[in-house]
């Protein structure tokens, strides 16, 4: 930095105060500066975490305006945020950025910056989708049966064991349970629906 100015740091700034965006809507913006006057162009690196992406990687600033393709080091560049639309149902979240340094000007080189925390909201909730043969679903005691085609709505983040159940004792389901995981939770799986076939005049 220029000798009498202040400490060399980085000036990150968060629309509202805070970053918060929303799989598949809402995104956001920050902007980052520097505090000090350098020496050397300053480059920040920026890296996202698997839960965001960023409109650039990086950013530049000139230690005055005499460069024309980078910007003066006190003239704020914005970045947008965008949470990464998964199928996975994990309920509100976070997601991080790192900030990284690199500078000819040895106060702004390798310098510490504290990543920043993003606000996340999810899109996914967890469910069944359940597929019925003709959209109904209809069985003759002692005659024909049906087929559901039944899989998760969103990916799960452990093995997910759905059990059918005869509750009325009117109708069986063979197989009487199905695994979905990570990688088959969107491959319906077949069920099929037999009526019981009792002596009850119903």
């Amino acid at each position: 930095k220029i000798p009498g100015d202040s400490v060399a740091g980085v000036s990150l700034v968060q629309s509202d105060a805070s970053t918060k965006v929303t799989e598949g809507g809402a995104t956001d913006t920050f902007t980052l500066a520097l505090k000090t006057q350098p020496t050397g162009v300053v480059q920040i690196t920026l890296q996202a975490d698997a839960q965001l992406s960023l409109d650039k990687p990086s950013v530049a600033f000139a230690p005055d305006s005499s460069n024309a393709d980078i910007p003066q080091w006190d003239v704020p560049q914005t970045i947008t945020v965008t949470a990464a639309d998964d199928a996975i149902a994990e309920g509100d979240h976070t997601g991080t950025v790192a900030l990284t340094t690199s500078s000819s000007d040895t106060d702004y080189d390798q310098l510490t910056v504290e990543s920043l925390t993003v606000a996340i909201t999810d899109n996914d909730q967890p469910g069944l989708k359940i597929v019925e043969t003709d959209n109904v679903t209809q069985v003759t005691e002692g005659g024909d049966g049906d087929e559901l085609k039944i899989s998760l709505l969103t990916q799960p983040a452990t093995a997910v064991t759905v059990t059918l159940t005869n509750v009325d004792g009117e109708v069986g389901a063979d197989p009487t349970a199905l695994t979905f995981d990570a990688q088959n939770w969107n491959v319906p799986q077949s069920v099929q629906v037999n009526a019981v076939n009792d002596q009850d005049l119903e």
